[in-house]
């Protein structure tokens, strides 16, 4: 996940964190942004990037998807053979 720095780096542009919050009673989302952190000594982007994200969810834990199920199967359906295994 270095592409972000890359881009920032060519273009000179300032990186944001962005955050949504699901307001009560599904009447929509509050949006906030922030500065990405800058980059410690001998940091890589992707553990700045990780610290931007850890800051993100400390802020709001409960608004974070904990899991993703992108690979499993969704309980009662039937598994599909996937095309790249055969």
């Amino acid at each position: 996940m270095t592409i972000w720095s890359r881009l920032a780096e060519k273009s000179n542009a300032t990186v944001l964190l962005m955050a949504t919050r699901r307001l009560a009673k599904g009447v929509g989302f509050e949006l906030s942004f922030y500065d990405m952190p800058k980059r410690l000594d001998s940091e890589t982007h992707s553990r700045c990037l990780n610290r931007g994200l850890e800051f993100l969810i400390e802020k709001n834990p409960n608004q974070f998807l904990w899991s993703y199920n992108r690979y499993k199967t969704p309980a009662g359906s039937r598994k599909q053979k996937s095309p790249h295994t055969e």
